[in-house]
This record gives C-alpha cells, sequence and structure tokens, in this order.
C-alpha cells in the first residue's frame, strides 16, 4: 500500500515541474534532470536552448562535460563559459566546435585572461554559421614580465577576430574588462567586418581612431574612454555609424576633445555623451548644439536623440545661474544636483533620464538628489561608483533612486571625519537587480554595521561581495550585534592595501556571518608564503565552499601532486572527497575547486 501511494517526481503536471525548476540553477537541473525520460526533456527545453554552468560541484561539472553537453549541443543556442571551466572547455570542446554547437547563436565568456580569449576567439568559431553574438565580461590582461609592449597586441587580435569571423554581428565588451590600446596605420589595413553592434573600453581617444580603421562600416558603437585627448584633423571617420554613445567619466574632458571626436562620426543619428569636466562649455546647452550644427551640418546629417550627462568640478564660490542653465538647454529637459565642500562645488546635470548605464560619483550629494522617488531617472544605471563618501549612510539617497544597479562600488575615504549618525534609521527601498556589492573601504571602517546590514538586506538578489580586509576584520572583531548574511556567495576579500592577513581566530566568524558562500578568494598584499593550516581551516569551517583562491607562494620544488598530499595533511574534508576536486597552482595564485 505505501509504495502503490508513494508519490513520483514525474507524475507532477508540467506547471510544477517547471516552478520547481525556477528554485535551481541550470547546471543543476541539467545534472538532476537532464536523460531521465523523453517527457522531463521536454521541460527543461530551455535549460538545453541556454547553458549558463554556474555554481557547480566539480564532480558536477566533470559529469555534465562529459555526459551532458556533448548529446544535447545542437540543442544549445547561447553558452556560457567561465573561467574555471575554461581549460576543459579548451581541450575537450575548441576544435570540435562546429560538430558539437552546431546552432550555436551567442557566446558569452566570462573572466577569461587576454591571450586565451583571443586564441579562441580566432581560431575556433569560424565554422559557426549561425553564431552572430560574442558577450565577454571581466577580461584581464596578462601582464607579462619584462614586457614593454603587452597591450600593442589588442588591434592585432581585433582585427583577426573580425575578420575570420564575418558570420558575426554584435560583440560587447563589458564595462568590466580592461581598456583596450590600439595601434593601427590605415596603409595596410584591409577591413572585411560585418559587425553591426559593438561595446567596448578604449585608453584614449587616439583608440577611437583606430577603431574606425578597424570596423568603419559599424552602425552602433559604445564606447567607455579612460582619458580623452586631442586626435588629428586628418582622420577617416566612421562611414555608417548611426548610434554613439561615449562614456568618460574617469577623466576630465574638455569642449575641444569632444568637438574632436564628433569628427569621427558624422553620420550618427542618435548621440549620447557621459562626461566629467572642469570646462563650463560642456555645461551650457547652447555650446554643445553649436558644436553639433556646425560638426554635422556639412554632412547633411540631423541628430534625432540627444542624452548627456556632464560632472562639473569647480571651485568653491562657484555660482550657476540655474535660470540661464535651463534655458540654454531648451527645448530638452535637464535635471541638476549642487554640491559643495570647503574646497569644490560638485554639479550634475543630465537629460532625462539619465542617458548611462555608469554613474561615477567623486564626492556625496546632498539629501535631496532632485528627483522625487516616483520617477524613473536613473533606471538605466546599471554601475554606480561613489567615492570619497563620509559615511555609509549618505550614499543611500544616492543609491536608493538607483534601483537597476547591478554593481555598486562604495569607497569611504579614511581621511574625512565620520559625520553623527541620525537616530532615524534610513532605509533602502528596493535593489531588486543589485548582483555585485564592492564596499571598499580606504580604513578599513564601515561606520554603522546596521546601516551595512540594512544595504545588503536590500539588494534581494546579491552574490558577490567585494570588501577590504581590515573592514572585514573589524565586521568578525564586532560581537554586538548579530550580522549574518547567507545571501553572499561569492567573497572577495582584497588585502591590497595593507599587510593585514587573516588569522585561525577570524575563520570561525567568516564562517558564521557568510554561512552559504559557495567560492572564496583572498588577495594579499605580498606573494609571502601560504599557510597550509589556514586553508585547511577554511575549507573544513565553510562547508558550501566549492571554490577557494589565494595568492602567495609554494616552493619551487613541490608539485600539484604533493600539494594535494599537502592539503589533504591541514584538512579533514578532502580526506572522504574520493579526489573529486582539482588543485592549481599558477602565477602565484593557488586555487583548489571541490
Amino acid at each position: 500500500m505505501n509504495n502503490f501511494w508513494k508519490s513520483k517526481f514525474e507524475y507532477f503536471p508540467d506547471e510544477i515541474i517547471l516552478e520547481i525548476y525556477r528554485y535551481l540553477h541550470c547546471g543543476h537541473v541539467l545534472y538532476s534532470f537532464y536523460n531521465i525520460n523523453s517527457r522531463i526533456n521536454n521541460t527543461i527545453t530551455d535549460y538545453c536552448h541556454h547553458v549558463i554552468l554556474r555554481r557547480l560541484n566539480y564532480k558536477q561539472f566533470l559529469y555534465i562535460y562529459l555526459n551532458v553537453l556533448p548529446k544535447m549541443g545542437a540543442y544549445i543556442i547561447s553558452l556560457t563559459i567561465n573561467r574555471l571551466q575554461q581549460t576543459y572547455f579548451l581541450e575537450n570542446f575548441s576544435f570540435h566546435m562546429n560538430n558539437i554547437f552546431p546552432n550555436l547563436q551567442k557566446l558569452a565568456l566570462d573572466d577569461w585572461k587576454n591571450e586565451e580569449l583571443f586564441s579562441f576567439l580566432e581560431n575556433h568559431l569560424n565554422q559557426l554559421k549561425y553564431l552572430r553574438t560574442i558577450v565577454i565580461r571581466g577580461l584581464r590582461q596578462v601582464n607579462h614580465k619584462n614586457s614593454i609592449t603587452h597591450s600593442s597586441e589588442d588591434q592585432k587580435h581585433l582585427l583577426e577576430i573580425t575578420h575570420k569571423n564575418t558570420q558575426i554581428e554584435y560583440i560587447y565588451f563589458e564595462p568590466d574588462c580592461y581598456s583596450m590600446t590600439l595601434l593601427l596605420n590605415e596603409n595596410n589595413i584591409i577591413t572585411h567586418s560585418n559587425l553591426i553592434e559593438m561595446s567596448i573600453s578604449l585608453s584614449t581617444s587616439k583608440d577611437l581612431v583606430s577603431l574606425a580603421i578597424l570596423i568603419p562600416n559599424i552602425r552602433r558603437l559604445h564606447v567607455i574612454i579612460e582619458e580623452l585627448c586631442g586626435i588629428a584633423k586628418d582622420i577617416i571617420p566612421f562611414q555608417c555609424l548611426t548610434h554613439f554613445s561615449l562614456d568618460a567619466l574617469d577623466s576630465y574632458s574638455t569642449f575641444d576633445n569632444i568637438s574632436s571626436i564628433l569628427q569621427l562620426t558624422p553620420t550618427i543619428e542618435q548621440l549620447s555623451l557621459a562626461l566629467t569636466t572642469r570646462d563650463e562649455r560642456l555645461v551650457y546647452g547652447q555650446h554643445l548644439f553649436t558644436l553639433l550644427s556646425s560638426q554635422l551640418f556639412n554632412n547633411n546629417n540631423l541628430i534625432q536623440t540627444l542624452k548627456y550627462a556632464i560632472y562639473f568640478s569647480t571651485y568653491a564660490d562657484y555660482h550657476i545661474d540655474s535660470k540661464n542653465l535651463s534655458k540654454s538647454w531648451n527645448p530638452i529637459s535637464i535635471a541638476y544636483t549642487i554640491n559643495k565642500d570647503e574646497k569644490k562645488s560638485y554639479i550634475l546635470i543630465h537629460t532625462l533620464p539619465y542617458p548611462s548605464i555608469l554613474l561615477n560619483l567623486h564626492s556625496i550629494l546632498p539629501n535631496k538628489f532632485g528627483i522625487s522617488l516616483g520617477d524613473q531617472v536613473y533606471n538605466n544605471i546599471q554601475y554606480l561608483c561613489i567615492c570619497n563618501a563620509k559615511t555609509l549612510l549618505e550614499t543611500f539617497t544616492i543609491i536608493q533612486h538607483c534601483r537597476k544597479i547591478q554593481d555598486l562600488n562604495i569607497q569611504i575615504d579614511r581621511n574625512k571625519t565620520n559625520l553623527p549618525v541620525k537616530t532615524n534609521t534610513q532605509t533602502i527601498i528596493n535593489l531588486p537587480k543589485l548582483k555585485q556589492l564592492e564596499i571598499i573601504s580606504i580604513c578599513g571602517i564601515v561606520d554603522n554595521w546596521q546601516h551595512f546590514k540594512t544595504l545588503l538586506i536590500a539588494a534581494h538578489n546579491i552574490s558577490t561581495l567585494c570588501i577590504d580586509i581590515d573592514c572585514i576584520i573589524k565586521l568578525f572583531e564586532n560581537t554586538d550585534e548579530d550580522l549574518i548574511f547567507p545571501r553572499v556567495l561569492h567573497l572577495f576579500i582584497d588585502g591590497n592595501n595593507n599587510d593585514i592577513k587573516l588569522k585561525n581566530e577570524h575563520i570561525h566568524s567568516l564562517s558564521k556571518i557568510f554561512s552559504d558562500i559557495h567560492s572564496l578568494k583572498i588577495k594579499y598584499k605580498t606573494d609571502s608564503l601560504i599557510e597550509t593550516n589556514i586553508i585547511g581551516s577554511i575549507l573544513d569551517s565553510c562547508k558550501q565552499l566549492i571554490v577557494f583562491t589565494i595568492n602567495g607562494q609554494i616552493s619551487n620544488d613541490i608539485s600539484l601532486e604533493y600539494i594535494q598530499k599537502w592539503l589533504i595533511k591541514y584538512t579533514s574534508r578532502l580526506k572522504n572527497s574520493d579526489k573529486n576536486y582539482q588543485v592549481g597552482f599558477c602565477d602565484n595564485w593557488f586555487q583548489i575547486w571541490l
């Protein structure tokens, strides 16, 4: 009788099964349910079309790569490969991409090194006839010792990628990729690219000139430039560019800089600029309107849409004529917010809504951020950086307007005197897309841990926390408040700014406060000898930990086989693992994948 009434998973209707899948990641669905029977396979069709393998332990990863991907590769439309999977993927799939993934349309590569990524893109994708989109996140630059020209190969690789893969129409380098340096000579370049849209970060304005030579027929371009500078007048412009957005928030732009860049874009119809400046000519709209008219008049072109944001830094006593400011931008509506300290005035001016996915603020704006909470003015912002904060609380007035940020970076200045905290605790309403929370404290001190807790609770989907080592040690030593953050799955402890190191007494607090972390990365300032007892303590205390990475040194005469024995000596967790883990040591980084 009990067997008769015993429920089975496949007895559930499809609606219930699909609801269960919503609580699982793609890799866990494929690992648990693929090929149970034809009906279950039908219910996971979407997971077979769009494969993102994250948060897998080493055993699950091997099973999927050996038994699942080769069988279902023909069904995969979009595929994401991250740094952990990179070596195995290159060894087993890169030379057979067309046979295993014949219908692949979109490929995303996360946290790769530039040399391996460029080699893969240049040599293994040209037979994928349906591949249209490449997304690259967290691209890291390999800095070879004794190499001065390590970045001069960027243009060569981009040229090879676009020429060998003419089927690709969209390439997106996300903002967390390094800024490329492009050195091209138009005399020896033969372009052949079908690219329609690209986003990329560049070192200087001159690299944009090279990009125009490299991909002259691109139609939509989104560029982040670290440093704006003057460019020559005898340049070859983009031939078909209709949509152009420029973010240059990390250096001061001038009116002349923008004028020279617009020489490259004579055919634009939609223009978006997000700048930081000390040049007053970029503040009042009539100057920009005159510039655009003069630049585009000769080409019989008319800009249909102008989006603009300027962060203006000036002297403390500067007086802005608000009436003239609004009038100068007529008929375009603008918003502005002013903040002053003893040395400078900072004015943020922008069209509505705020145009860029990036917002960098080098001072804290006042409590009235210019816009009511009901407005959707700052919903475009995905990456928010707030520097020189005095307290954590004062950042809340900005954060609560930017409800769709995915990456938040708060830097608390140790040289500022902490402001008194008001008795009425300020809360954040909703940050549903906050994927990465970075709190970088120069002095290592968060002024109020309850405000820190409020921030993490408000970030409903938080997965990654990056925090200074002195800051997290203060958190570990805090015994007055009950602080537990189970939502944090990826923890990066940054000790690059001081010589502090974690000790055994800190590990218990780490495992209690961040009880569900799947990956832990610790970066110390110097590559000193790795303390084996700390590794053992972390692996045994953090029960959910899958990936652990730490920088340091191991004796040159020690092999990977010896390292495994060395680890077993210091951790009981590995003794019962049946060798289902991977150990690596490269470039003074030790990593274990459990």
